[in-house]
Order: structure tokens, then sequence, then C-alpha cells
């Protein structure tokens, strides 16, 4: 088990508000509206605990990114169906997405994890990329078997679940669950540590 303390998780939470304020930014500006980010939760949680945290119990939206950069590892993303109609401009529910939402998602989802790894990369002085996202709409049970694809059996991930509102009446526009993996965690508690 990893060893965590406050200041860790004090410090992984700050540079997560820093990068939700960059992507509330890039993201108000692609799609015309602007965006106030709630402030970010953190966890570590061992993979088997990620899907109740998230507390997602319907069908959602699964990014998978490849770290690039000395930090090696693994970025999941992942959007509650039920934020989808808000996220899309659509005025009803939605039971599918369409090939043009998609490509819509797979811009915003882009937007999202360059602003963090983007922050993540001073924080850690070094150079990381969230590289080439696969997109698929999953349910709670498949994100059992994504996750067990992408993180190592009792090992801890990292976890920042984060919410953008509408401005200026605060009503929600969408959450997101950005997931970072054991290696991942492992570099980022490190940096902090030289930090002290």
């Amino acid at each position: 088990m990893i060893k965590i303390d406050k200041i860790h998780l004090d410090a992984l939470k700050e540079v997560g508000n820093i990068g939700e304020g960059q992507a509330a930014s890039g993201l108000s500006e692609f799609i015309e509206e602007k965006l106030i980010p709630a402030p970010t939760q953190v966890g570590v949680l061992l993979r088997d605990n990620v899907i109740s945290w998230l507390d997602i119990k319907e069908q959602m939206v699964v990014a998978c990114f490849h770290l690039l950069g000395e930090t090696s590892g693994r970025l999941l993303l992942v959007i509650p169906m039920d934020n989808m109609s808000s996220l899309l401009g659509h005025h009803q529910q939605l039971d599918h997405l369409t090939k043009n939402d998609l490509h819509y998602l797979k811009t915003i989802i882009t937007i999202v994890a360059s602003a963090y790894t983007t922050n993540m990369s001073i924080f850690l002085s070094t150079v990381l990329i969230a590289y080439s996202p696969s997109l698929m709409v999953s349910s709670p049970e498949n994100l059992k078997i994504i996750l067990a694809q992408n993180i190592i059996e009792n090992t801890e991930c990292f976890l920042y679940k984060i919410r953008f509102n509408r401005s200026p009446l605060l009503t929600p526009w969408t959450q997101f669950g950005l997931i970072f993996d054991h290696e991942a965690l492992r570099i980022m508690l490190g940096a902090v540590d030289r930090m002290k």
C-alpha cells in the first residue's frame, strides 16, 4: 500500500483545481457559453471501489488515454450518460449517441484531459501527454472490465470528480470522473515529496 497523507491530497487537489479552471476556460470557449467549475473532489481508492465512489449507476461514456512522457500509465475519463443531453445541447434524455455526438464528445474530452495533463506536467516538471483516446459507451459492469484491463488489482488509483455548472444560474452542465492509475499516482506522490 502507498503511504498517502494530507499534504499529498491537498497538493493533488490544488493541482486538480487549477486543471479544472483551465478546462472550464477551454470548454467555455468551445461551447461559447460560460462554465463555472465546482470544487474538485479527490480520492485515493483501490480499483474495486472506484465505481461506487464515482456514484455512476447507469450507462456512461468512457475514454481511455495512454499517458506518454516520463510518467507512464493510464488515464480514464468517465462521463455519466444522464449528463449527455445537457452536455450535447439536447432538450430530451438521450438513449443512444450518434457519430456526430461522439465526435463532439471526443473534442470535449480532449480539452479536459489536455488541461489536466498540461497542469500535471508543470507540477511534475516533465512533459505528460494523454495520447489517442478511445471512446466507448459502457455500463457499470463493463466499466469493471475496463478498470481490470487498465488498473492492476489491489493497487491504488487516484481520482478527480469534477463538475461544471452554467453561469450565471449555476445550473448543472456535466460532470467528469478522471482516474489516474497506480503508476501515475506513484509519480505524482513523488513530485509532492520533492516539494516538501
